[in-house]
């Protein structure tokens, strides 16, 4: 099979969040959208003035999301302001970095 090159390439991955309870943990997930970039972009993502590298690199790289319900079971809409929202959060950050640079690299991590 031919690899095609795509100007404007995005990609989906399943992020698995571990939202903190009283009592632990509540496994809950979402779809994110990623933008791919290349490896000149990541670097100047990553060098730039801006102290919180992985904020920056999201506000580039996640560009969607779906399957996020409010506390009462509704749909909420994608929108900029709730990646931006996402993103802020610790526990959501994390898997989202996570498998962003897993799913440019091919690479899966073990159970």
């Amino acid at each position: 099979m031919s690899f095609i090159l795509r100007e404007n390439h995005t990609f989906k991955r399943k992020i698995d969040v571990k939202v903190p309870t009283d009592t632990g943990f509540k496994a809950e997930s979402f779809t994110a959208t990623f933008a791919a970039i290349n490896s000149d972009e990541a670097k100047e993502l990553y060098e730039g003035e801006d102290t919180n590298k992985d904020r920056v690199l999201l506000d580039r790289v996640f560009v969607g999301c779906e399957g996020i319900k409010d506390e009462d079971d509704n749909d909420v809409a994608d929108t900029a302001s709730l990646r931006e929202m996402l993103a802020k959060i610790p526990y959501v950050a994390l898997p989202l970095i996570t498998e962003f640079w897993k799913g440019l690299s091919g690479q899966k991590t073990k159970n």
